[in-house]
């Protein structure tokens, strides 16, 4: 029997009976060049070959060896087999342009007539063993047309069973090849696989660093995989599991090598518009947990949009570069390294362009809670903000990097652009509670203007135990030549308390300052500063005076300040100086008259002429170095 069975004629005879009797039965184009019994009493079936509705190739098996349940069944089209040995196979699944089903969803459908009564497609077997074959996925209704094209394909798989359109079968090692870039070591799972559904439970997938568990249902529906990234719904149900960026880099080629994401959640939806659910992700020192939603991320760098509800985030400057260091590290901004390690809960959406927060931060700078929405923050010459900032003891000195400033505790609207010093430009309104400068800590600040660096053109009011005032005006050293166009009503000031000065250890100011001056530097400067009901007090005395003006002017490269008090000081100062020279130049000028005198040294090519007539003291208070009468001249 195996010898007649094992003659060419014979296969052949027995192939076509075979293969007629499913044709006739189902409508199918399933073809087999010899259908036969090799030595060992197994089928051996060469060259299988199914068309498609368009008669292109849907699957074909160069070699297929099995052991035969029943013989009369097979002949009768009952297909059971204890063990399927199938070489070189191949499988095509096409949507063919302008239709919306694809092709293995129509031959499946060609088992289920729908009809009750009708003949059910039956086929069962113990084992299979799948080598060196071919899976391909195509979408001729897309750019892409190829969404899946896995090569070297080797598998075992037990229970396989096959009616009518579905089947079922427990994989136990499944290997390939992508052309993403990376090969899958095993995938073991229960599968299964209908007319509107796939469904992997239990799964376990391995590449060379990935390994992913859980439970996957691919939904398609009757119109199977036609516009897979935008309809073809994934649910799946991860457990603690790892994927490779090398593995990621297949899909977006922007992440670091070598680096490992762990993570865990429930997913559901398509590849274009899914969410991410009770999610945990982590890699190198940061992780994200809460609820993920993310769209059009297959759609390129512009289309994208995220939004992560009740988040919670731990990361750094240095693990956001290192995860994306083209995107992330020629994009932020140095002066992040200085908050370290930064925890940020809240809800977020980030879109290509535009960012919207509400969120608590901690970092070691200090706490900030933001609710915010920025537009172009991708650049941060050009992005714009717009919401509310409320920061708790930050450390503002170290983050701009400048050390006369500290520690700053406020609640402020902000709504303006550019994070650089060079380009914010910025309206701030708000309470600064406290704000340390010059070691001092200013408390109780309102403050209403705008900030574009170094810039401050608005409202400000200090009620702090050691000063309190109220300015309004503008502060411009923006350019070249600083701008001071300012009025300060000064109720009183511990200016010695305060840092700032530190001659006198009483230092009491009190009075209205109008400031109206340009200049780079207090060598260059022109205009005017007046001072009206003034008092000032040291650990001596007490000093009032009703109005002081003074004027800096240039006229031929000779600087003139023009001193004006009548309660104080009258006069004029004229000459080529340096102001910080001039104590030094008033002391040599006196003391040239004694002939041993040594002179204190100055810049060179300095002189002053003078005339002044003293009514008052406080000269003493800013020259203290000079005793004079009152009344002097």
């Amino acid at each position: 029997m195996v010898i007649i069975l094992s003659t060419p004629s014979a296969q052949t005879v027995i192939a076509k009976r075979v293969t007629d009797s499913i044709n006739e039965t189902y409508g199918t184009e399933i073809y087999v060049e010899r259908l036969g019994l090799n030595w060992r009493g197994e089928v051996d079936a060469r060259n299988i070959y199914i068309a498609d509705h368009h008669n292109d190739t849907l699957i074909y098996a160069e070699e297929l060896q099995t052991n035969v349940l029943s013989l009369r069944n097979l002949l009768k089209g009952d297909l059971g087999f204890g063990t399927i040995d199938l070489t070189k196979a191949k499988l095509f699944v096409k949507t063919y342009k302008g239709e919306e089903q694809d092709n293995i969803s129509i031959f499946s459908d060609s088992f289920d007539s729908g009809t009750e009564g009708a003949s059910v497609f039956k086929m069962f077997s113990d084992q299979v063993r799948i080598t060196d074959s071919h899976i391909m996925i195509v979408d001729n209704n897309i750019e892409r047309s190829t969404l899946f094209d896995l090569t070297n394909i080797s598998a075992f798989a037990t229970n396989l069973r096959i009616v009518g359109p579905e089947v079922f079968t427990d994989i136990e090692t499944f290997t390939l090849d992508t052309e993403r870039g990376f090969s899958i070591k095993n995938i073991k799972t229960k599968f299964a696989y209908t007319r509107t559904e796939m469904q992997l439970e239990e799964m376990t997938l391995e590449t060379a660093q990935s390994v992913i568990e859980g439970d996957i249902k691919m939904i398609y529906g009757e119109e199977g995989y036609t516009d897979f990234i935008n309809r073809v719904v994934l649910v799946g149900n991860f457990k603690d599991s790892q994927l490779a960026s090398n593995d990621l880099n297949g899909f977006y080629d922007e992440f670091e090598k070598n680096q490992i994401f762990r993570f865990r959640g429930n997913v559901e939806g398509t590849l274009n518009d899914f969410s991410f659910k009770n999610a945990r992700v982590a890699v190198a020192n940061s992780y994200a947990t809460g609820n993920f939603y993310f769209k059009n991320i297959l759609e390129g760098s512009d289309a994208f949009d995220i939004n992560l509800e009740r988040h919670s985030l731990k990361t750094s400057y240095y693990d956001l570069r290192r995860i994306m260091p083209r995107v992330l590290g020629s994009n932020l901004p140095p002066q992040l390294k200085s908050l370290g390690i930064v925890k940020y809960n809240g809800t977020t959406q980030v879109s290509a362009k535009k960012i919207k927060t509400d969120g608590t931060l901690s970092s070691e700078l200090g706490e900030a809670k933001t609710k915010l929405s920025l537009i172009n923050y991708t650049d941060t010459k050009i992005a714009q903000y717009d919401g509310i900032v409320k920061l708790e003891a930050f450390n503002l000195g170290k983050l701009t990097e400048t050390a006369s400033l500290g520690t700053i505790s406020a609640d402020l609207q902000v709504d303006g652009r550019g994070f650089t010093q060079q380009s914010i430009d910025t309206r701030v309104r708000g309470r600064i509670s406290s704000f340390v400068f010059q070691n001092y800590n200013y408390k109780n600040i309102s403050v209403s203007g705008k900030l574009k660096d170094p810039l401050f053109n608005g409202d400000l009011t200090i009620d702090d135990p050691n000063v309190k005032l109220d300015f309004s005006g503008l502060i411009d050293v923006s350019e070249e030549a600083n701008q001071y166009d300012f009025k300060a009503d000064v109720h009183y000031a511990e200016l010695n308390k305060l840092n700032l000065i530190k001659r006198d250890s009483v230092s009491v100011f009190a009075g209205k300052v109008s400031v109206d001056m340009y200049g780079s530097s207090i060598d260059d400067v022109i205009g005017k500063v007046n001072f009206q009901e003034t008092f000032y007090q040291n650990e001596t005395e007490d000093y009032y005076f009703d109005d002081f003006n003074i004027v800096s002017s240039f006229k031929d490269n000779e600087h003139l300040i023009e001193i004006n008090s009548p309660d104080i000081i009258d006069g004029r100062i004229s000459g080529i100086y340096l102001i910080a020279d001039i104590p030094n130049l008033f002391v040599n000028g006196i003391g040239s008259i004694y002939a041993n005198y040594i002179p204190t040294e100055v810049t060179t090519n300095q002189y002053i002429d003078y005339e002044f007539t003293v009514y008052n003291k406080i000269v003493e208070v800013f020259v203290p170095r000079i005793e004079l009468g009152e009344n002097s001249r």
